[in-house]
């Protein structure tokens, strides 16, 4: 199922929505991995060649940047926006400012930040009962973030390790699963249950029941058998939470 989503025609624009998130929380490194990636099958994509350029350039990396611009312009010649960023670099172009304090958290190995917070840390949301039960999943090895969302994007409740964009994530979650349901009804192979979002540095888990969406985000190395296992006890408890 993974295949498909990702190779699909529509699958895209969710890549590119995906990079873009990851450069707006200046998370550079995963932005380039990401279009790097998907450059090897869409090669004259040029929202993938923008993205890696702002990337490098946050980074500072300014080689790179005008490499990346190259790279793009033998692919789409006819590119104005790759033509345009030629021009400029023309001109002395001044280095970017530095990254804020906060950002220097985000640079330490997401595997060692992951194995800093023991099961036992993970503190419980007395008051909000959806909550606490999806901060038991922070309690597994390689877990990032759990996200409850409608089918229309709307987030319900999250809880991670660390801080990003959930409203965006959520509504790319969401367009994930109807992209995913959609193809799976025109092949006629019956409804969605589950899947799982190969990406370069980890996984997406997308769960569904009853209109819920569970979403799990996790690192590559993240053991599949305890998420499968704990989500759809998760998403169950959730459920009856939620209809009361």
């Amino acid at each position: 199922m993974t295949d498909e989503l990702m190779s699909s025609p529509e699958s895209s624009s969710v890549i590119v929505s995906l990079a873009r998130l990851y450069l707006e929380n200046k998370m550079f490194d995963q932005a380039i991995e990401l279009c790097l990636s998907s450059l090897e099958s869409s090669p004259e994509s040029e929202e993938l060649y923008l993205i890696l350029y702002e990337a490098y350039m946050g980074k500072g990396e300014t080689g790179k940047a005008r490499e990346i611009v190259k790279k793009g312009l033998s692919h789409i010649p006819g590119s104005e926006r790759l033509k345009k960023l030629v021009e400029e670099k023309k001109e002395e172009v001044p280095a970017p400012p530095p990254p804020p304090p906060e950002e220097k958290v985000e640079e330490v190995p997401e595997k060692v930040a992951v194995e800093e917070v023991p099961p036992e840390k993970v503190e419980v949301e007395e008051g909000d009962p959806v909550l606490s039960v999806l901060k038991k999943f922070l309690s597994l090895k390689d877990i990032y973030g759990v996200l409850l969302v409608d089918e229309s994007g709307l987030l319900i409740s999250q809880a991670s390790r660390k801080e990003f964009d959930y409203e965006t994530t959520a509504a790319l979650i969401a367009s994930m699963y109807s992209e995913a349901k959609d193809a799976l009804e025109k092949l006629e192979l019956g409804g969605f249950e589950s899947g799982i979002v190969e990406l370069p540095r980890g996984k997406i888990f997308i769960f569904e029941e009853g209109g819920i969406i569970l979403s799990v985000l996790a690192g590559k190395n993240v053991m599949l058998g305890l998420v499968l296992a704990r989500a759809r006890s998760i998403l169950s408890q959730v459920k009856k939470i939620l209809e009361g």
